[in-house]
């Protein structure tokens, strides 16, 4: 057979291809000009080997183990290596076994579900500035995470840091370093911790003990319980004005999602959009929370909407969108309806970047005259968009469903319809240009002292 491969045949024809390939190192010039043809094999592809999941040393298990079992206030923070990593099962057994506290970053979410009794997400300020020992899973130490430092991170706090591939300056400041899969590794602390308690002060060892930490994992429930039950509160709220702000349209996607008998995939992006949907917007499954990641990059919102309606074919993806950050990539409405991917894009307008130009009076008296004196008298402010926006008249014009929404009862309207019909469609929230804070809460995506 000669010519070019199937697709279907190409990780074989490519692993022919590399073996058959030269071994010398020294250069080699071929003349371009010439066409070639390459033969490829028919014999059956042979069978693929698959790595095994990598374990962790066990000296740095063990390690683990011993410094885990001396924690009075011990906390499991998990981040998204967790999740992609499939380690929820073990995460979950060692968690109950033990009663730790569990924390989660963004994408970690699910893993420990939001209305699991062990999950503190609520009280995490307080989970943070009382730990003395954190166990962290596939999570980074970055801004997110306050670097581990304090004043949000007790000085004296020890970590264990588990990461298939630990950054050198996680490493430097954790206690122990256990490098592996997450969900192996987490068995093979299970096991360690098993040990630990069949033979207490073996080598001066112990065992970790629930009964001691109690008071600790009370005091963060009480406090989780309490936030919880005051943000169903103000979610229950009517509006605080004529147009809806964040808590009263995210009240009704809460309930829309809620109402799913499988949990749908979310993507949130924006600032206070994104913010606010960590907030509101409960995550009971792992892997069904995306949003704009560590760096906080916008545009990546249809991009993983689309994605996750290929990888979960005829699931719902509801995409909550910021104005700005739909703005980004809004283009690919085009590309859900063509494919008729069951997509439900929620666009929160608030008529710009953190709600257009809300600047005061004089500020914007004086940024007036600054654009009059520089020949831009008539240009509007920067992070206002046009007013009155019909973003839902995008996704019509594809062929797709478009609603618009300006109340709760709309809202809630058109989630159910369009949660329904798992078809395109995209809801055009009209949002309070003053709801929400101007910063979001990025507060320093680098370290402020020299870590390396």
């Amino acid at each position: 057979m000669t010519g070019r491969p199937s697709m279907d045949r190409w990780p074989c024809s490519a692993l022919a291809a590399s073996e058959a390939a030269p071994t010398t190192r020294q250069p080699r010039v071929q003349n371009l000009t010439q066409p070639r043809v390459i033969s490829w094999p028919v014999s059956p592809c042979p069978p693929v080997s698959v790595r095994a999941k990598p374990q962790s040393n066990t000296v740095d298990v063990s390690l683990a183990g011993q410094l885990l079992s001396t924690a009075s206030r011990p906390l499991l923070v998990l981040g998204k290596g967790a999740a992609q990593g499939g380690a929820e099962t073990a995460v979950r057994a060692l968690a109950e076994r033990w009663g730790l506290p569990c924390l989660a970053t963004a994408m970690a979410r699910g893993v420990v579900p939001d209305d699991h009794p062990l999950c503190v997400n609520a009280a995490r300020s307080a989970a943070l500035r009382g730990a003395d020992v954190v166990l962290v899973v596939g999570a980074r130490l970055n801004w997110q995470l306050h670097f581990g430092e304090a004043p949000k991170w007790a000085s004296g706090v020890k970590f264990i840091l588990l990461d298939i591939a630990p950054s050198p300056r996680d490493a430097q400041i954790s206690q122990v370093v256990m490098t592996g899969d997450a969900a192996i590794v987490v068995d093979q602390l299970s096991l360690e911790l098993k040990s630990l308690a069949l033979a207490p002060g073996t080598n001066g060892t112990q065992a970790l003990d629930p009964g001691a930490y109690k008071p600790w994992l009370n005091q963060l429930q009480a406090k989780a319980q309490a936030a919880t039950r005051s943000l169903s509160a103000r979610l229950a709220a009517p509006p605080t004005g004529p147009l809806l702000d964040y808590y009263a349209a995210m009240s009704v996607l809460r309930e829309g999602l809620a109402a799913q008998s499988t949990p749908p995939v979310v993507i949130s992006e924006g600032a206070n959009t994104m913010d606010m949907a960590r907030l509101c917007l409960p995550v009971l499954a792992p892997r069904t929370r995306l949003d704009a990641g560590t760096w906080g990059t916008m545009g990546v919102g249809l991009g993983y909407a689309i994605a996750a309606a290929v990888t979960h074919p005829g699931e719902l993806v509801v995409a909550v969108e910021g104005d700005s950050a739909f703005g980004f990539s809004g283009m690919e409405c085009e590309t859900i309806a063509r494919y008729q991917l069951p997509v439900v894009v929620v666009v929160f307008n608030n008529g710009g970047i953190y709600g257009g130009d809300r600047r005061e009076g004089p500020l914007s008296e004086a940024a007036g005259a600054g654009a009059a004196a520089g020949g831009f008298k008539s240009d509007p402010a920067p992070t206002a968009f046009v007013p009155g926006c019909r973003y839902d008249q995008v996704m019509s014009a594809l062929g797709g469903d478009g609603y618009h929404a300006t109340t709760q009862a709309e809202l809630r309207a058109a989630v159910m319809t369009s949660f329904a019909a798992k078809r395109p469609a995209l809801i055009n929230v009209v949002i309070d240009p003053h709801a929400g804070v101007e910063s979001g809460n990025v507060h320093s995506f680098n370290t402020t002292k020299a870590k390396l």
